[in-house]
């Protein structure tokens, strides 16, 4: 009994204890500042000498370096800096976890075969807010950086022939990473890449290839973003139990303008999306795979397409079930053979 009113007494002790050191190790992390009347005339001598779990707040102004990011920090701009690459390599590399808010990046290299970009980040999660990105090949960049968020950016790709580009944002094994109200024109795709429970919403994507591009990636949802004037609205591929819900997928043209296209792609389910003026609204290609695997489109508006649903002559096993199809060329197409 005695040890125990020992223990009761030691515990609130214990606990003060505690509270103190994390409070200290809170207190040791330190803000540093560049530009301005700071101490700290480059982000890149900050970088130096920050430690883990440090701010690094960048003033207004022109930072002509390329940063590379070795230690999880927290980089705000304050008055939108401009961080340009001097058209070389990665405007910003991190390889450890980052916050990145508030800044123009900018002149990235050109060079597809080294995927140079805005923002390259690997083998970490990040946060990206509230950039703007111009003159990037790639923009932001997420490889094998799983639970990564993507918000708010501007970006805009470099001026060169659609298919020299880099794509806007591209992930790659970046699992339940959210990607939300980005803007995102003049580059290839946004591209998806074997990374499962992704949420994309609200997201803006224009003048590309494919406006989203999904391969081997499961069970994401893509909610409210509007998708037009691309050469292909979205493409899943190779994915499986995909929502998409309240989607615009507008104005995709010329041989390919599909506002949708499904490729090897199961337990879809599209509801209450806008699927408007393009060449093909929805095409189905081995899509589902399987008759226990169907796809589902409920309550879409399908107007002022040339063909509404396009399919392949084996294609089985969608259901389509209170749509709208309005002022269409055709409802419905078999693509090869029949009317």
């Amino acid at each position: 009994r005695r040890d125990g009113v020992r223990r009761s007494r030691l515990l609130p002790l214990l606990m003060a204890v505690l509270g103190a050191m994390a409070g200290s190790a809170a207190s040791a992390q330190t803000v540093w500042r560049v530009g301005g009347e700071g101490p700290l005339a480059t982000v890149g001598a900050a970088l130096d000498r920050a430690a883990a779990g440090d701010t690094i707040r960048v003033g207004p102004g022109l930072y002509r370096e390329r940063l590379v990011v070795e230690r999880a920090v927290t980089l705000i701009g304050e008055g939108r800096p401009v961080l340009d690459g001097g058209g070389h390599g990665h405007v910003v590399e991190a390889r450890a976890p980052v916050t990145l808010r508030g800044f123009v990046l900018r002149g990235s290299g050109d060079r597809p075969e080294r995927e140079d970009a805005g923002v390259l980040v690997h083998g970490a999660p990040a946060r990206i807010e509230d950039n703007r990105l111009e003159d990037v090949l790639y923009g932001i960049y997420l490889k094998e950086a799983p639970g990564s968020v993507v918000r708010g950016n501007e970006i805009r790709g470099k001026s060169l022939p659609l298919e020299r580009r880099g794509d806007g944002i591209r992930l790659w094994y970046s699992h339940g990473s959210r990607i939300i109200e980005n803007d995102v024109r003049g580059t290839r795709d946004v591209v998806l890449y074997f990374s499962d429970r992704l949420l994309v919403r609200g997201n803006t994507i224009r003048e590309g290839r494919y406006g989203l591009h999904t391969m081997y990636s499961h069970q994401g949802r893509f909610l409210d973003n509007r998708v037009e004037d691309n050469l292909v609205g979205a493409f899943l591929m190779y994915s499986e139990g995909l929502e998409l819900r309240g989607n615009v997928l507008a104005d995709a043209e010329g041989a390919s303008g599909m506002g949708l296209g499904l490729k090897d792609a199961d337990r879809v389910t599209a509801t209450g999306n806008l699927v408007a003026g393009n060449a093909v609204g929805i095409h189905l290609d081995n899509s589902p795979r399987g008759q226990d695997a169907a796809n589902r489109f409920l309550d879409n508006a399908f107007v002022a397409n040339g063909a509404a649903v396009r399919l392949l002559p084996s294609v089985r096993g969608n259901r389509f079930h209170g749509n709208a199809f309005v002022a269409n060329a055709r409802p419905a197409q078999v693509a090869g053979g029949g009317p």
